[in-house]
């Protein structure tokens, strides 16, 4: 209750707002670092998790646009959490965190972003690749020409080794397939 003559004095304060931004490339040569000429991919969907400053819960999720950029705006202060799910076909190379921090916990996620308020994290960025295959057939060479010739048959059983450490076994009929590398 007001009396005659009070001047109460009321204060409010709010936190300004902070975005996040970043993109999903193609990561070509599969380094995990945005090159130039690398592209951007569309349609990707990221999610953001977290808490903000008052402990409320926070989930949203957008997909990149035409040229594999994605930004989250109007944000309160907190710490949160990206995700990026990959289109198909695709393998995650590498989660970077942004300017203002962050953990790559794996290569599809970007934990423990700190925001302050009125704060902007740019270049929260992610990498994809589309996977290779090294494929071959171990066979007797019975010329010792180094190509496989009528009549020259694969040979079963002989173990093939990649440097990168992938161990595979040939075929009956002497092929073998590495899918699914980067």
């Amino acid at each position: 209750t007001l009396l005659s003559g009070d001047a109460p004095v009321q204060d409010f304060g709010d936190a300004a707002f902070s975005a996040l931004s970043g993109l999903v490339y193609e990561d070509a040569n599969a380094n995990g670092l945005l090159d130039s000429g690398e592209v951007g991919l569309a349609g990707v969907q990221i999610t953001f998790t977290g808490a903000d400053y008052q402990a409320q819960p926070v989930n949203f999720s957008t997909t990149t646009d035409t040229g594999g950029a994605y930004s989250f705006n109007q944000l309160l202060p907190g710490t949160y959490t990206l995700q990026e799910s990959d289109l198909a076909g695709y393998l995650s190379v590498a989660a970077n965190p942004g300017s203002t921090g962050g953990v790559a916990s794996d290569a599809n996620t970007i934990a423990d972003v700190p925001l302050a308020a009125g704060e902007t994290s740019l270049d929260n960025n992610f990498g994809d690749a589309l996977p290779v295959s090294i494929s071959g057939v171990a066979f007797e060479d019975q010329n010792l020409n180094g190509i496989t010739d009528a009549g020259e048959i694969g040979i079963a059983g002989i173990t093939v080794s990649l440097d990168t450490g992938p161990t595979i076994t040939t075929a009956s009929d002497g092929t073998y397939v590495f899918d699914g590398l980067l």
